[in-house]
C-alpha cells in the first residue's frame, strides 16, 4: 500500500494550474497535504479542490522540505526561481512550465514514451515536459518512426492563443467583441490583431528566420524519438483559436508505409484516437479531452500526411504532468 504523499503544486493560479488541479481531483493518487503556490495576484486567492476550498500560498514563505514532489506549472521565472530551491530540499521536481525543458541536465518525459527516464530519479533531481505542441506531435511521430524510421518531417503547427496564457485568451476575447461591436482594436500581447487573422510566426526570428517555437518543435522530436539525424522543419502560426493545438503534418519513411499499416499503428498507439473517416477538431473534439486526435490520413509509398489536434493545456501538458507524479507514486520513489 503506497502511502499518501504530500506534493507542491507551483504555479496553481495559472491555466496549465488550474487543470492540473482538475485531473488531480479527478485521480486516485493517494494525495497526503496539497500546498498550492503561486505569485503576482494569484497569491491569497481561493480555489476549490474536491470538496473544500484551499488557499494559494507565497513560494518564498514554503518550506519545500515538507513535500516529496513538486510540480511548476506556473510561469517560467517563477519557475527558475523556485525548482532549485525545491530540489535543493529533496524534492523530485516536475517542470510543466517549459522553464528548464532545454538544459541537457534535465531528463525530457513523455509518459507514455520515455518512462524509463524516471526509473531511480533521486531526491533532488528534476525532470522536465516538452512544450504541448511537441507532445502531441510525437503522439502520432512515435509509432510510425519505431515501425519504418522517419527520414523527414514538415509540420505546420497552428497554435491557438491560450498557449500565450490566461492574457492570450483575455486579448481574444477583447478584440473579438471590439470588433463585433465597430470598434477599433490596438494589438496588445500580440504583434498585430489576432481576431479574425492569422498570424504567420509565434515569437521573434532568428537570423535565419526560425522562431524558438519552431527551433523546439525540431530539438523536442530529435531528442524524444533518439534520431538526431531527422530532418524537422516546422511552421508555427498564431491562430484566432482559444483551445486547441492543430498540426499539418508531411512525413517521409525509411521503409514505404502503406495508409492501412500507418492507421493500424496509430490506432494502437497510446493517447492517440484515430478518426479515419472524418476530420476531427479542436472544438469538436479536442476541447477537454485527454485523447490526441489524429484524421485525414493520406499516404505514398514513402509518404504520409497526417492531421493532428488536441487540447493544448489538458493533453499538452496537464495529462503527462500526471501521469508521470502517478508513475512516481507508483514505484514509491
Amino acid at each position: 500500500m503506497t502511502d499518501a504523499i504530500d506534493i507542491a503544486v507551483v504555479g496553481a493560479g495559472s491555466g496549465l494550474g488550474e487543470v492540473l488541479l482538475e485531473l488531480l481531483a479527478e485521480s486516485e493518487l493517494p494525495l497526503g497535504t496539497l500546498h498550492l503556490l503561486g505569485g503576482g495576484e494569484a497569491m491569497g486567492r481561493r480555489v476549490a479542490f474536491r470538496d473544500h476550498h484551499l488557499k494559494i500560498g507565497d513560494p518564498l514563505a514554503f518550506d519545500f522540505a515538507t513535500v516529496a514532489i513538486s510540480l511548476f506549472v506556473g510561469d517560467a521565472a517563477l519557475t527558475a526561481e523556485f525548482a532549485p530551491r525545491a530540489a535543493a530540499a529533496g524534492n523530485r521536481v516536475i517542470d510543466g512550465s517549459g522553464a528548464l525543458r532545454d538544459d541537457s541536465k534535465v531528463p525530457l518525459v513523455v509518459a507514455e514514451l520515455n518512462p524509463e527516464a524516471l526509473a531511480g530519479l533521486a531526491p533532488g533531481r528534476i525532470v522536465a515536459t516538452p512544450a504541448p505542441a511537441s507532445l502531441i506531435m510525437l503522439a502520432a511521430l512515435a509509432p510510425l518512426h519505431a515501425a519504418v524510421g522517419l527520414t523527414r518531417v514538415e509540420v505546420v503547427s497552428l497554435a491557438p492563443v491560450s498557449a500565450s496564457g490566461s492574457a492570450g485568451v483575455e486579448v481574444l476575447a477583447g478584440e473579438t467583441a471590439k470588433l463585433l461591436n465597430a470598434r477599433p482594436v490596438t494589438p496588445e500581447l500580440f504583434p498585430q490583431q489576432i481576431a479574425f487573422n492569422i498570424i504567420p510566426h509565434v515569437g521573434e526570428a532568428d537570423g535565419d528566420g526560425s522562431t524558438a517555437a519552431e527551433l523546439e518543435l525540431a530539438r523536442d522530436a530529435r531528442r524524444l524519438l533518439a534520431a538526431p539525424e531527422l530532418e524537422l522543419n516546422a511552421s508555427v502560426l498564431q491562430v484566432p483559436v482559444f483551445f486547441g493545438q492543430a498540426l499539418v503534418l508531411h512525413l517521409e519513411t525509411r521503409d514505404p508505409l502503406g495508409r492501412a499499416r500507418a492507421a493500424e499503428l496509430l490506432a494502437a498507439a497510446p493517447g492517440v484516437e484515430l478518426r479515419l473517416h472524418e476530420a476531427p477538431s479542436a472544438v469538436a473534439d479536442a476541447a477537454n479531452a485527454d485523447k490526441v486526435f489524429v484524421g485525414r490520413l493520406r499516404s505514398r509509398p514513402h509518404r504520409l500526411e497526417l492531421w493532428v489536434v488536441a487540447d493544448n493545456l489538458r493533453r499538452g501538458a496537464a495529462v503527462n504532468c500526471i501521469q508521470i507524479l502517478q508513475i512516481l507514486v507508483q514505484e514509491q520513489l
